[in-house]
């Protein structure tokens, strides 16, 4: 029987963290979640663009208000292959600070999680990603 990982924090420093968990909807990725978004200043700067761009797109009716901010955001998954940037508009600027990028670099070279992905990999090969 193969057991997946423990939901597992990778603090950034302050409030904020990552969180990796495996993904639900399918067993083969885990997800990696920014928690703390809401409160973090370097986020909060690191995605200012985007949150201007979600304004004023939502003044012209062209999307929802993006106020109030998540607490925690999707910001990709990672499964036999690599990393994958999530679909949220602000995963790419979260995905790119320093110490997220180092903890991504670190989980890609964990040997619990690439046992626990191939393992779910070779249990269901046939299986859609």
């Amino acid at each position: 029987m193969i057991v997946p990982l423990k939901p597992r924090r990778l603090g950034l420093g302050g409030s904020s963290f990552l969180e990796l968990t495996q993904d639900p909807d399918r067993p083969r990725r885990y997800l990696v979640r920014f928690c703390g978004f809401d409160r973090d200043r370097r986020a909060l700067a690191a995605t200012e663009r985007v949150r201007v761009r979600l304004l004023l797109a939502s003044q012209r009716g062209q999307g929802a208000h993006p106020y109030p901010l998540p607490a925690r955001v999707i910001i990709g998954s990672i499964d036999s292959r690599g990393w994958h940037c999530g679909r949220s508009p602000y995963a790419e600027p979260l995905a790119a600070l320093p110490a997220v990028r180092e903890h991504i670099d670190q989980l890609l070279g964990d040997l619990p999680l690439r046992v626990a992905l191939a393992a779910a990999t070779a249990r269901d090969p046939l299986a859609p990603d």
